[in-house]
């Protein structure tokens, strides 16, 4: 997993740059104000990374602060909203922004978001209610969301995934590699097996 990546702007587009680290060229998906907040061509930058694995392919998503990768995982942590949908409640909708219309269940602020739907935007107060400091629970870190993601490609159920990371998360594991391992264990799989 790619957690942070450092180099050089070689390509900048509105939401998408291409780093060269150590020789390689990343293609990462932004914000439209990290975009502008790089700077130009040949500017050295660091950018906290989501890393994206579905059927086939691989997409890596950056932000300069790591609050807004929380804020990402947060929003993809959702049943049904996609890493597309979770950028683009980021470009629009600020961090405080979105969690003031989430603990007052303000459906109209997420339908300002380009895709966002009126079940869309239910779908994302219903399930994030709990999860937001205003609304009385935690805030899901990028680490947690990260593992679950680790667990859904393994084919495991968000819901089993989501708990047992939860409950590994509560006895102490604290990075991913630690957070993903104790997960497979308390979901019954045994080291190497998988």
């Amino acid at each position: 997993m790619i957690h942070s990546l450092r180099g050089k702007l070689v390509k900048k587009q509105p939401t998408f740059v291409v780093m060269e680290c150590a020789g390689v060229g990343f293609g990462v998906h932004v914000t439209p104000k990290d975009a502008e907040r790089i700077g130009g061509l040949g500017t050295e930058f660091a950018l906290h990374i989501y890393m994206h694995i579905s059927e086939g392919d691989v997409r890596l998503y950056g932000f300069r602060e790591e609050k807004d990768l929380e804020y990402f995982s947060m929003l993809y942590g959702v049943d049904r909203v996609g890493p597309k949908t979770a950028m683009g409640i980021v470009s629009v909708l600020s961090r405080d922004v979105f969690l003031s219309a989430v603990s007052r269940k303000d459906a109209a602020t997420l339908l300002r978001v380009p895709g966002v739907g009126q079940k869309t935007a239910e779908r994302i107060l219903f399930e994030l209610r709990e999860k937001i400091p205003s609304a009385g629970g935690p805030v899901e870190t990028a680490i947690e969301s990260q593992a679950i993601e680790a667990l859904l490609s393994l084919g495991f159920d968000r819901k089993s995934a989501e708990k047992a990371v939860s409950a590994s998360r509560g006895a102490g594991a604290a990075t991913l590699e630690s957070l993903v391992t104790a997960s497979l264990q308390k979901l019954g799989v045994s080291e190497g097996l998988r």
